[in-house]
């Protein structure tokens, strides 16, 4: 099941320049948004970070589709592109997994 990610959440590719944005997530994959079209099938390592805390993870995953991004901009294209994990059986992949889908769906309230 992928849900909404409801914090900011710093993504970045160390294989290609591009910004990107993430816009779900679940235990076996997520998608981003960015202005490049990512071929399906390619192997990406991803970094996933907390702009107001110390906390990273890093994860490698795979490109399974990409489409023009209806939701974006006229004057930009974008597009989505989804991936699912690579190894997401290992405990210490889920662990990390875990952690991004704390991050991501973390709110704040204010009394």
């Amino acid at each position: 099941m992928r849900v909404a990610v409801t914090a900011r959440i710093n993504i970045s590719s160390l294989d290609i320049q591009s910004a990107m944005n993430l816009a779900d997530l679940s235990m076996s994959g997520f998608s981003i948004r960015s202005q490049d079209a990512v071929p399906v099938g390619q192997v990406m390592r991803f970094m996933f970070a907390a702009p107001t805390t110390p906390w990273v993870v890093s994860l490698i995953a795979r490109s399974v589709y990409t489409r023009p991004d209806a939701g974006g901009p006229s004057d930009a294209p974008s597009h989505q592109t989804g991936f699912q994990f690579i190894n997401d059986d290992s405990p210490a992949v889920q662990a990390r997994i875990h952690q991004l889908l704390e991050h991501a769906t973390a709110t704040v309230s204010v009394s």
